[in-house]
């Protein structure tokens, strides 16, 4: 039982990880293409390259995960750390921007 916690709560955290830097790089690419001191081909290759690297680092961890033969229900575990990590940015986020308005 306890391997199973420890599984569980590791796919939890793996998932919340990926989740964070998704979400990070996302933001710090938005807040790019705002720049005003990089042309506008610059920051368009600039955001879509970031493309690239969020979606390789989600279907990275997606396909290691199949690759390690986890079961579904740690696959859903990750998933549910990725969404959590989700609102804990957007509402961090949020907060930033309400109080530096």
């Amino acid at each position: 039982m306890t391997g199973t916690i420890t599984t569980w709560v590791t796919a939890f955290g793996v998932g919340a990880t990926v989740g964070a830097l998704y979400f990070i790089l996302l933001w710090l690419a938005v807040r790019a293409l705002t720049r005003p001191s990089w042309s506008f081909p610059f920051r368009m290759v600039a955001f879509y390259l970031q493309v690239l690297v969020r979606i390789g680092l989600v279907c990275g961890g997606l396909l290691l995960a199949v690759m390690l033969e986890a079961p579904v229900g740690e696959i859903a575990l990750a998933l549910a750390g990725f969404l959590v990590a989700r609102f804990v940015i957007t509402t961090v986020v949020r907060r930033q921007g309400q109080e530096g308005t």
